[in-house]
């Protein structure tokens, strides 16, 4: 997952609502509040984040074709997820220091 330091003192994003989580988390096709095609994109970029890309299923993709998200939406998702974990891994590795906001 996406817990190094850096990410944990980063700005805060705006939460989504219960009713939108329990819909995602409810593999719903349409989350109020969401545009079509959204929810399962964030299915898909969850796992890839949780546990890597390779873990996509084709499933996953079918699913968000289904909903409109193009190849090259998906692929955008998957290789920023990869770039994020490479640069968390690294940023670990080396102990980088966090800086103070």
């Amino acid at each position: 997952m996406n817990e190094n330091a850096f990410c944990a003192s980063g700005v805060p994003l705006p939460r989504p609502s219960a009713s939108s989580v329990s819909a995602l988390a409810g593999g719903a096709a349409e989350v109020p509040g969401l545009a079509p095609g959204v929810a399962v994109l964030l299915r898909l970029a969850h796992r890839a984040a949780h546990d890597g890309p390779l873990a996509v299923r084709d499933e996953d993709v079918a699913d968000c074709a289904a909903q409109g998200v193009t190849p090259a939406e998906i692929a955008e998702v998957c290789a920023t997820i990869s770039l994020f974990r490479y640069v968390n891994a690294l940023t670990d590795l080396v102990r980088v220091p966090v800086d103070a906001f």
